[in-house]
């Protein structure tokens, strides 16, 4: 758990199993890290499609929000209002991660540089924009 101004804030995730199958949405500190220790047991390609910065909670209450979509656990139907709200949230940070580090290819370390910046918490939309988006 990484903490910044006195809130616990974590990496919340979005990973998909394949071109349209389920998506997990979890919690990390290092999603590309989770992303590739998920591949090792999947027999389907998984991709990040979607990755906010987030208090812990909000883990919780987006799997209450989307559970109609539920599977199991953290796994969930890639239904359009999921999809929406991952490609929203990717959009958001998609944009400062090439500005911030338009020298880096890499994603693990573009992420790593971005998770040092004081100013990641006032510059995070909130998760609760893109439900209302």
């Amino acid at each position: 758990m990484t903490a910044r101004s006195g809130i616990p804030h974590t990496w919340l995730y979005f990973i998909q199993a394949g071109e349209n199958g389920p998506i997990k949405i979890g919690v990390s500190e290092k999603p590309f890290v989770r992303l590739e220790s998920l591949q090792t047991a999947h027999f389907e390609q998984l991709r990040l499609i979607g990755f906010a910065w987030a208090k812990l909670a909000d883990e919780r209450a987006l799997h209450e929000h989307f559970a109609a979509h539920r599977i199991r656990g953290e796994w969930f139907t890639p239904a359009a209002e999921i999809l929406a709200f991952a490609e929203w949230n990717r959009r958001q940070w998609r944009d400062d991660l090439i500005r911030c580090f338009p020298e880096s290819h890499d994603p693990h370390e573009a992420l790593a540089q971005l998770l040092t910046d004081e100013w990641i918490i006032a510059r995070a939309p909130s998760f609760e924009d893109g439900i209302a988006a």
